[in-house]
């Protein structure tokens, strides 16, 4: 089996995106920022400090964090029964181990 490295964690806020939060208290953030540290989401909201962190422009756009593993495209249907949300279960483990099925290459 052929694996693939994660690429590296970093830091890195999304500025002045509409933020789609999925918690009832926060609701939308229009112009809102995610802070994301090493992979996990740090803080939501306004004008988040962050100074060590690249910034990405996400004006214009929408910024979902409460959603994981969404990227799917149809050949992944295949296997949407066997995919789940714990990390050995998600998207890019089923991909190193089965995508050469679907893929040439």
């Amino acid at each position: 089996m052929q694996t693939h490295p994660q690429p590296e964690r970093t830091e890195f806020v999304i500025r002045g995106a509409n933020v789609v939060t999925m918690d009832p208290q926060l609701g939308e953030i229009a112009g809102g920022d995610v802070h994301v540290r090493d992979g996990a989401i740090v803080a939501v909201g306004r004008k988040l400090q962050a100074p060590d962190a690249q910034e990405i422009d996400g004006s214009y756009t929408i910024c979902m964090p409460g959603f994981v593993d969404t990227h799917w495209h149809m050949w992944t249907s295949l296997f949407r029964g066997y995919a789940g949300s714990t990390p050995e279960r998600g998207y890019l483990q089923l991909r190193n181990r089965y995508g050469h099925l679907v893929t040439p290459g």
